[in-house]
């Protein structure tokens, strides 16, 4: 039997997006409210917003399937439109990266 590194291609074992959660929902993101733990508090307010403590987003995934090891990763993923000409617009999207400690 070879070593279950090998049995799935890497884009298999580690590109897979579970799901994705946004305020603007045009691109089929949930709503980042479904994804919110209400009861979690803020630990204080920084330049004016609240700060929040580890735990604060939830979600269940249902789709697990046994004999698979799992690697949840929380990025955050910004985009920005530039303005190419007067009907064209070029899209950067900016993702937190993933770096070992």
């Amino acid at each position: 039997r070879p070593p279950r590194s090998t049995l799935f291609p890497y884009t298999t074992l580690f590109r897979s997006e579970v799901a994705s959660f946004g305020v603007d929902t045009l691109q089929g993101a949930l709503p980042i409210a479904s994804a919110v733990d209400s009861t979690v508090t803020p630990l204080k307010r920084l330049y004016g917003q609240p700060l929040y403590p580890i735990g604060r987003y939830h979600y269940d995934d249902t789709e697990v399937g046994n004999g698979f090891d799992y690697l949840y990763v929380v990025t955050s993923v910004a985009e920005r439109r530039i303005p190419i000409s007067a009907t064209t617009y070029y899209t950067q999207r900016y993702e937190s990266p993933i770096t070992p400690r």
